[in-house]
């Protein structure tokens, strides 16, 4: 008789894998193809920055915006090669309401959640947020080492006036960053 040798999993397939997933969920006024093509471009952002991170891009980032009536569309991106796909069309709208959700391997939850935030930001949208937002305030006062020849630390008091990274990559959000 074969002894089963399959073993129990009682983590989800995201848990197994080690990875990381950071979201957020808001609204954005005086949405039309423009505002859709700044989303576009931060997703490619966040991914672009999940593949330097990890080596690769290995997972997705999913967004959904969407009227009050539920009808909207989704972006995603699985691959770079390939890029967002946009699923649906949205005429342009006062207000919509979106979500967003990067889920990937083989990078720091704080860093991704903070790259997130940075490339929602950065597409100069009129975007609110719906619970809180982003804080720039991160010093935890650790370091990250992801063991691909740099680290991070995380003492750094953002606020996009001033980073500091121990490489030469800087955030992304066009501040002023001290390399070490």
């Amino acid at each position: 008789m074969k002894k089963n040798n399959s073993a129990k999993f009682d983590e989800n397939s995201m848990d197994y894998a080690g990875g990381v997933a950071v979201g957020t969920m808001g609204y954005i006024t005086n949405f039309n193809a423009d505002a859709q093509a700044r989303i576009v471009g931060a997703m490619t952002e966040i991914a672009k920055w999940v593949k330097e991170e990890a080596g690769v891009f290995l997972g997705h980032i999913k967004c959904g915006i969407h009227l009050e009536d539920g009808t909207g569309i989704t972006l995603n991106i699985t691959n770079l090669e390939n890029g967002v796909e946009v699923h649906g069309i949205l005429e342009p709208s006062e207000k919509v309401e979106f979500s967003i959700l990067c889920a990937v391997l083989d990078v720091d939850k704080h860093e991704l959640d903070h790259m997130m935030f940075h490339a929602l930001e950065d597409t100069f949208l009129d975007i609110e947020f719906r619970e809180g937002g982003h804080s720039h305030d991160h010093n935890h006062g650790h370091s990250h080492d992801h063991n691909h020849g740099h680290s991070h630390d995380d003492d750094r008091g953002c606020g996009c006036g001033g980073h500091s990274h121990d490489d030469d990559r800087g955030c992304g959000c066009g501040g002023n960053h001290r390399h070490h």
